[in-house]
């Protein structure tokens, strides 16, 4: 029994070697398979970042092209407002030209009718007054005449009172 429990004791001691070797060498697997991964999982990662970085450059590329593309359209757009901008301020410069003459000319018109209407006015009001003054001097005419006749008429009369006296 000592014998088969020795035979046991080393069956069992090989055993435990035996499974010890086997999980060592699993783990040794498992650690390769891991690294193995690992690796591809670092590999897929640089090549993704590698992707990414010429996808970024290649959009700012673009975008910086748009950009140019806008800043050349812009350009022309805004030599093309500055020409209308230009042509727009020449055609108001003359358009009130125009109408500053047209104004001189109209205030000229109405102070011409102005001064017209004002020496008619003037007239009729100095032929109102030479009509008045003619009256004047007529009716001063008669009571001058009326007075050296009645002058005449006291003097005719104070001398026949001196005459009869």
């Amino acid at each position: 029994m000592d014998e088969q429990m020795g035979k046991l004791t080393a069956l069992l001691k090989d055993e435990r070697r035996s499974h010890q070797n086997s999980c060592r060498a699993l783990l040794e697997e498992a650690e390769r398979r891991a690294e193995r991964v690992r690796q591809q999982q670092q590999q897929e990662m640089a090549q993704l970042m590698r992707t990414h970085k010429s996808e970024i450059s290649a959009m700012v590329a673009l975008h910086t092209k748009t950009q140019e593309e806008e800043r050349c359209g812009a350009e022309e757009r805004y030599a093309l407002l500055e020409k209308d901008y230009d042509f727009l301020k020449s055609s108001f410069r003359t358009y009130k030209d125009s109408i500053s003459e047209e104004m001189r000319s109209s205030w000229l018109r109405k102070e011409a009718s102005w001064k017209e209407e004002q020496e008619t006015l003037l007239l009729d009001q100095l032929t109102e007054v030479c009509g008045e003054l003619k009256k004047s001097d007529q009716e001063k005419e008669k009571q001058r005449k009326a007075f050296e006749s009645k002058l005449v008429e006291l003097q005719n009369k104070f001398e026949k009172d001196l005459q009869v006296r």
